[in-house]
């Protein structure tokens, strides 16, 4: 056998095993992704669980199995994540508001989650304070709206002592709003969540335009202004019949700071990359620069947690 023929087998066998190294090294980080996990969304019909819809479709092809596990909203979701004996390894909750548990890392911002406040009459509000001595419902615990507004209502000076704060929520909520029983409502979620589409599509009720959101973006770090466009929730109803301004918080995906390497990567690949946030309205598509932003945080986050383990 020649030299050459010889260096030519060698260098075979090494492509060769090469290949065979990544192979088992493919089929040992398969093997050691979790096929099966579980996160917390919220009520039935809420736009987590749709968004969880997107991830279960998305992580399939992955061959991993999303579980969904329905709660009341996001004060629930926080409690479930911060319990290694509940069984769920990924949630949604709002980003600045609630307090982060123990053991649990944010991976990314999802869609833009606008506070909401309707009221019963001719004039359409534009400031919080003019609520002082009213009938608010402010949402169920659970929902997590309380611990988004209780800050803005006080800088406001509204407060226990002179204005009535309901915690109702929900659709529950806004028949109390149409009915009588309270004078405003506050939703935070999407256009499409079912409260909040019916009372845009009320023309007893209005939406307050927040005059002062650039102070509220100044003053809060989990706040951002945004824009309702004229029309842009229904062409046909001319809905909203003007402009809105309104003020936002985030929705965050978290998941518990042991969950594999791997599997974290799937998660973040997947809400920053193959995920699309349905673009219904303006106030919760991200822009392209924001969108770009997203997908640079979700490599810091992935990097941040596989290093440190």
């Amino acid at each position: 056998m020649s030299p050459t023929h010889t260096r030519l087998l060698r260098g075979t066998a090494v492509v060769g095993m090469l290949i065979l190294l990544a192979a088992i090294g493919a089929w040992m980080l398969q093997a050691s992704i979790p096929r099966t996990i579980t996160i917390a969304t919220g009520p039935a019909g809420s736009q987590y669980s749709a968004f969880a819809a997107r991830y279960r479709a998305t992580l399939a092809r992955d061959g991993v199995t999303l579980v969904e596990r329905g709660s009341k909203g996001v004060a629930e979701n926080a409690r479930l994540i911060a319990d290694p004996g509940s069984g769920v390894d990924v949630a949604f909750m709002h980003g600045g508001v609630m307090r982060k548990p123990d053991r649990v890392v944010m991976l990314a911002a999802l869609y833009y989650e606008p506070l909401w406040v309707f009221t019963r009459g001719p004039r359409t509000l534009d400031r919080l304070d003019e609520l002082r001595y009213r009938k608010i419902a402010i949402g169920h615990p659970e929902e997590g709206v309380k611990p988004f507004i209780e800050p803005l209502l006080a800088a406001n000076n509204l407060t226990g002592f002179n204005t009535t704060l309901d915690p109702i929520g929900g659709v529950e909520a806004l028949r109390a709003l149409q009915q009588g029983r309270v004078d405003a409502a506050m939703f935070v979620g999407g256009v499409h969540a079912p409260a909040i589409f019916q009372a845009l599509h009320d023309r007893d009720l209005k939406l307050m335009n927040f005059r002062r959101a650039a102070a509220y973006q100044r003053r809060f770090d989990h706040i951002t202004r945004l824009v309702l466009p004229m029309g842009v929730v229904d062409f046909g109803l001319d809905l909203p019949p003007e402009d809105v301004t309104l003020i936002s918080t985030e929705a965050m995906l978290v998941a518990r700071d042991d969950l594999p390497p791997a599997l974290i990567n799937l998660l973040l690949e997947a809400a920053a990359v193959r995920i699309r946030v349905p673009a219904s309205h303006a106030s919760e598509a991200y822009t392209l620069r924001e969108h770009v932003a997203l997908v640079r945080r979700a490599i810091d986050v992935r990097q941040q947690v596989t290093g440190n383990r």
